[in-house]
């Protein structure tokens, strides 16, 4: 079995070659040949991660929120307006499509025990983070991907729950970024102008 690192054999006439590439799930291999260029594949790929490439790691950028300040990540739909008119949401707002945000975001809670509070409206949610949380190493680009891949998976998932008789066209997405707060006094500068821009929306 191949898991992330996959090497399958390329169906062709004529042809007994392999394919390399990166997947998400498990492949069987099912010949000698294979699984001896498998192990040979899976044995470079350690010599490179204890070698002279390693250096390449000191590339990814330094994106630490810094204690003591607060994390805040706001999600925001990705061109949600269309992606309502495609789906015939109701007009100013659809009920059950904000029951499903909301659901999700509470999906979000359960799955990141460092998040404990969280605040939304429309297409946009704001999760705020335990001042004390260590939580990926406190950095931004991590923190961030992960909120809001899971929420758009969670949405996916949970689609025909809140809309039984609607297909889904499309998987939506969300923009995300993470907002440092100095204080708690920021924080609650930062909730009241997310709740004065849903009362203008």
């Amino acid at each position: 079995m191949i898991n992330s690192v996959g090497v399958v054999r390329k169906e062709a006439e004529n042809c007994n070659c392999l394919q390399v590439f990166f997947v998400s799930g498990s492949f069987k291999v099912d010949s000698v040949e294979a699984k001896k260029k498998e192990e040979n594949f899976r044995e470079t790929l350690r010599d490179m991660a204890n070698s002279k490439y390693e250096y390449v790691k000191s590339f990814e950028l330094e994106d630490e929120v810094m204690l003591p300040n607060l994390m805040v990540v706001r999600i925001d739909g990705r061109d949600f307006s269309r992606f309502s008119q495609v789906h015939e949401f109701e007009k100013p707002n659809d009920e059950t499509a904000l029951n499903l945000m909301n659901s999700c975001s509470a999906a979000v809670l359960e799955e990141f025990p460092d998040i404990i509070f969280a605040y939304g409206y429309s297409d946009e949610y704001s999760f705020v983070f335990k001042k004390t949380s260590r939580f990926y190493q406190r950095r931004a680009s991590k923190i961030l991907s992960l909120v809001a891949s899971f929420f758009a998976a969670v949405y996916v998932t949970k689609w025909k729950e809140f809309f039984p008789q609607r297909k889904l066209l499309y998987a939506p997405s969300f923009s995300s970024k993470v907002v440092s707060c100095a204080s708690a006094e920021v924080l609650q500068a930062y909730l009241a102008w997310r709740q004065q821009d849903c009362k203008t929306f």
